[in-house]
């Protein structure tokens, strides 16, 4: 019986010494700000089909703050398989000039001044770019290969159609635009844009999610002087619209360029918050601005390190490894692709009250730039 007593102490001892061995909660006492949270869900087909990702996005907002959560998943038949989901975010604080861009899985992150670090649609052009898909050749700009407009018509307009989007009355709105264009040797290139919008009533939480977004991208496209007619942003998602403008300029001068986005600034916005958003791009191009098709490597080997490498490796590859399974089908099948369509469901729109502390970089977030 002592012996069991003595075991019973002993054990009783160690569990007493174990929770005090716990260091204390740290209570987050950080000042509670008003903030709108919009969860979406993003389905990006990637260009022509290639870099493919869904995303899950949450945009938190106040007039001078925004961070927006981002947990990427490539969905390609080569990424979709190798790569690992990423968690990235980015915080950007007008009250501070600052933005930060963080990797939540590698706890790293970046600081540059407003304006100056890349946004998740930028950096996906860039792997585009830097993987495959646009020869060092073709980033020195040839001068002579000049782009002009012929035509551009832009409608939009309610179709009459209703539904329920995720849990919001919605009206649909189509906008259509057709640009043609010919180059200095008279081939041509033909561009359909569509965009469809479910729009549901601008009321309760909406109307001051709708306040907060509007007064903070008005803050930041005024201080960094944006190229964007504003109105632009509540028919096309930014991010979409980054990607597509300057892929679908190439070759015009900034005249031509600028012609386009008039359309814009005379847009009348249709009343509502656009609760999905469908933006598709189909385009035939002849002209000396259309890219050359990617050169294929030798080397059959994938660096699958780091996304960063799988991504520097695959860009050339993925042509190699799905092309030539069955060359005229899969070529036939990526002709016939759009160019460029991204679906965006927004999921719920609420109005909280966040801590501070998650509108700053976690301490034991290690920097690697600060430009």
């Amino acid at each position: 019986m002592k012996f069991k007593q003595f075991a019973v102490l002993t054990l009783s001892s160690a569990v007493l010494v174990g929770c005090a061995s716990k260091p204390p909660k740290v209570v987050d006492n950080s000042p509670l700000i008003r903030t709108a949270v919009v969860t979406s869900t993003i389905k990006n087909s990637g260009i022509k089909g290639f870099f493919g990702n869904q995303t899950d996005r949450s945009v938190s907002v106040m007039d001078q703050i925004t961070r927006v959560d981002n947990q990427v998943k490539y969905t390609g038949s080569v990424l979709g398989r190798l790569s690992k989901k990423q968690s990235v975010s980015d915080i950007i604080r007008l009250d501070r000039n600052l933005e930060w861009n963080m990797d939540n899985r590698a706890k790293t992150y970046r600081e540059c001044p407003i304006g100056g670090c890349l946004t998740t649609s930028a950096k996906y052009e860039a792997l585009l770019q830097d993987d495959g898909f646009e020869s060092d050749e073709q980033n020195d700009i040839d001068e002579s290969c000049q782009i002009t407009i012929t035509e551009n018509t832009f409608t939009m307009a309610p179709t009459g159609a209703q539904r329920l989007v995720n849990g919001y009355d919605s009206t649909e709105h189509a906008l259509n635009w057709t640009v043609r264009g010919k180059d200095p040797e008279g081939k041509t290139f033909h561009s359909e844009i569509s965009v469809i919008n479910w729009m549901t009533p601008i009321t309760g939480d909406i109307a001051e999610a709708v306040s907060m977004h509007n007064a903070f991208n008005q803050n930041y496209q005024t201080q960094l002087k944006g190229r964007f007619p504003l109105n632009t942003y509540q028919v096309i998602p930014a991010d979409t619209l980054e990607v597509f403008f300057k892929a679908f300029t190439a070759g015009m001068s900034e005249v031509e360029a600028n012609k386009l986005l008039k359309k814009f600034e005379d847009l009348q916005v249709p009343e509502g918050y656009s609760v999905s958003n469908k933006f598709t791009w189909d385009a035939r191009n002849e002209t000396c601005a259309e890219p050359e098709e990617p050169e294929q490597e030798e080397e059959d080997k994938l660096n699958t390190g780091s996304l960063t490498g799988l991504l520097a490796s695959v860009g050339k590859q993925v042509i190699k490894q799905e092309v030539d399974k069955k060359k005229k089908e899969k070529a036939r099948e990526i002709a016939l692709r759009p160019v460029f369509s991204v679906l965006t469901d927004v999921k719920a729109i609420e109005i909280r009250d966040i801590r501070e502390s998650q509108l700053s970089v976690p301490a034991k977030f290690k920097l690697l730039n600060r430009s």
